[in-house]
């Protein structure tokens, strides 16, 4: 009831955002991810450049197994953000993704896309190199390849430690 009255009030977003945050808390505690899910993406709408809602999404998304929506949220956060020119919180908004998701090289290669965006290349490259050594860990060995070979194009002060490493990997 609180709710469908803070809805019909056209002055006061505030309140719906308040109420549905407070439900969606409640699912989250009961573990209701569907139902948390739906609330979320009802506050997404009232507030599309709202990150802990969009933090939620992720994680919710990503707790259901499904990825495509999860990225999708993480790729619509990040172009609301960047058109906003809050780069700095789009670079926030990826570390604490990556934080809880650490072996999802999907999310960290958003975040080194946005390094080399914002022109921080050595940031870039320790995000490749990281992919690189998951990708060698799940026997991708054409991916860690193909990361150690762009690595190299960015040519870092230590291109040499990654060309040996190159021939490292080609040769096992």
């Amino acid at each position: 009831l609180a709710l469908r009255l803070a809805q019909q009030s056209r002055t006061n977003r505030k309140w719906a955002v308040q109420i549905l945050t407070k439900i969606a808390d409640i699912d989250m505690q009961r573990l209701d991810w569907r139902q948390a899910l739906r609330i979320f993406e009802q506050l997404r709408s009232l507030q599309p450049d709202d990150k802990a809602a969009r933090m939620q999404l992720v994680d919710i998304n990503l707790r259901l197994g499904q990825f495509p929506a999860a990225l999708k949220e993480i790729d619509d956060f990040v172009k609301i953000t960047e058109e906003n020119q809050k780069t700095k919180e789009v670079i926030q908004f990826l570390n604490e993704i990556i934080k809880e998701n650490p072996e999802n090289i999907d999310i960290r290669k958003r975040l080194m896309d946005a390094f080399i965006r914002y022109g921080h290349t050595s940031k870039a490259i320790q995000q490749m190199d990281t992919m690189a050594d998951q990708l060698l860990d799940r026997g991708d060995k054409r991916g860690a390849i193909e990361m150690v070979e762009a690595i190299i194009a960015m040519n870092p002060p230590n291109s040499n430690q990654y060309r040996q490493l190159l021939q490292q990997i080609k040769s096992d």
